[in-house]
């Protein structure tokens, strides 16, 4: 198994919708803390 560098850095997004109720849910993790900040959906 390959190790993965400390110096990389990695963010995802995740979506998910409920068409029943129709809410909305968005979860963002970063190794950035406040990454609220950057990724505001501008």
């Amino acid at each position: 198994m390959k190790r993965i560098p400390k110096d990389v850095v990695a963010t995802f997004s995740i979506v998910a919708f409920d068409p029943a109720t129709g809410e909305l849910g968005i979860a963002v993790q970063s190794t950035f803390l406040g990454i609220g900040g950057v990724r505001s959906g501008r």
